[in-house]
């Protein structure tokens, strides 16, 4: 994993966009909210309350409301719409045991893969806030973990104890049956072309 630094905190807003150090999440497969992260979301902010964002991960909540400064402090007021920076949103990657929550080493990511090197005593369950899509596999130390589902809608897996090095890498079927077209297209092109300069010589 080498020496990866880690991101700041207020460098990101996951919600309708994740923001990455001055760059837009524009690459993952899922650069947009989807119907489900929207619907959990209501859901959670009508019957649990916004305390349950922190949780998530949310880390900035734009809206036309007060919210708690106990909780919120308010960074920007444009008049029909406020931005608000969570006081205790819990970082985006972090593992989750029976005696707490601890944060991980280093984070680093792109659009197909997110590596995560942690450090823990007593294992736990990886949590990395970022939507649940098709295409994702994790590995832990080059071997391939079973991935599981965190508050219906983010990527984790359970780790050992100790030190350990977990890639997440994203290769959708979209993409390998895209391939697999074009290489056939291809060799029957180039059978075409082929069969039709035989043809010529003949």
């Amino acid at each position: 994993l080498g020496q990866i630094p880690s991101l700041n905190r207020d460098a990101w807003v996951p919600g309708y966009l994740n923001l990455y150090t001055r760059r837009f999440d524009a690459m993952t497969p899922a650069p947009v909210a989807s119907q489900q992260y929207l619907e959990t979301l209501t859901r959670e902010i009508v019957n649990v309350g916004i305390d349950h964002l922190d949780a998530m991960g949310v880390g900035w909540v734009i809206t036309d409301r007060q919210l708690p400064p106990r909780r919120y402090v308010l960074v920007a007021d444009g008049g029909n719409a406020r931005a608000w920076r969570s006081r205790g949103a819990q970082p985006m990657a972090r593992v989750i045991s029976y005696d707490g929550v601890r944060n991980v080493q280093a984070l680093a990511l792109d659009g197909s893969q997110v590596r995560v090197l942690v450090d823990t005593p007593r294992g736990g369950r990886l949590v990395l806030t970022q939507q649940i899509a098709p295409g994702w596999k994790v590995f832990i130390d080059g071997r391939e973990a079973n991935a599981s589902v965190y508050d219906e809608l983010f990527r984790a897996a359970t780790i050992p104890p100790g030190k350990h090095e977990i890639l997440w890498t994203f290769l959708p079927f979209s993409l390998i049956a895209g391939a697999a077209i074009s290489a056939v297209t291809l060799v029957i092109i180039i059978a075409a072309i082929a069969l039709q300069t035989s043809s010529v010589k003949r």
